[in-house]
């Protein structure tokens, strides 16, 4: 069987009533009503919600809508009158929130979670360090993380986070220039930094990250730049 769409379709009582809530959930007005006891919602894709009346199956409905942004789609609601609980998440699957219709329908907003790539947990490491935020950068270094340099001998995580961590008040900014996974796991990065003294630098690393956490920094230093 080829599927070329999905209709989802919600049965209720109250239709008018539903078209009103229905209304808030998605922001807008139905984008058609083909007839009386049916309204539809189009979303992106090519699939779409049918709102029908059916007063003998109302209520044992169930939906789920795939979002770009569950929590902000759940506070938008809560702000509208809308009872909804707290977000859940999957790890590495999904955030989620379920909530009922007034006549009882299962409504599910999903938000799937993209695959966290090495670059992207070195990203977030540099953004920890500029932000000076010890606790986001400790939970994405590894336990047995290991720092080198032309400076410094090998240094475990603690080292690092005591000594190296609070030379980000030294910048007055920071641009990450080249942030390539160059082979699985292995990440080379390039960055311009300026000190607040007007100074400003040339810097390379390749990180190691493993099981999303980095395990190894090497540092390249360049030379200072006219």
């Amino acid at each position: 069987m080829t599927t070329r769409t999905v209709l989802a379709g919600v049965l209720v009582k109250d239709w008018a009533a539903a078209q009103d809530f229905w209304t808030t959930v998605f922001g807008r007005r139905p984008d058609e009503v083909p007839m009386h006891g049916c309204a539809e919602w189009h979303v992106a894709g090519g699939g779409f919600l049918q709102l029908v009346e059916d007063a003998g199956r109302a209520g044992a409905s169930s939906v789920s809508l795939l979002v770009d942004d569950v929590r902000a789609e759940r506070d938008r609601l809560v702000q509208a009158g809308v009872t909804v609980p707290e977000v859940w998440t999957v790890p590495e699957f999904i955030h989620a929130v379920t909530f009922a219709d007034p006549e009882g329908t299962q409504v599910t907003l999903v938000e799937p979670i993209a695959p966290q790539t090495a670059a992207d947990v070195v990203r977030a490491l540099f953004a920890a360090y500029r932000d000076q935020d010890a606790p986001a950068a400790t939970a994405l270094l590894a336990d047995d993380f290991v720092f080198t340099s032309p400076q410094d001998e090998p240094i475990g995580r603690d080292e690092w986070l005591r000594r190296c961590f609070p030379t980000a008040d030294r910048m007055r900014s920071q641009e990450l220039v080249d942030v390539v996974e160059v082979s699985p796991g292995e990440v080379f990065v390039r960055y311009v930094y300026e000190l607040h003294t007007g100074a400003r630098h040339r810097n390379t690393e390749v990180l190691t990250v493993r099981d999303g956490q980095v395990v190894e920094t090497q540092v390249y230093f360049g030379a200072e730049l006219a």
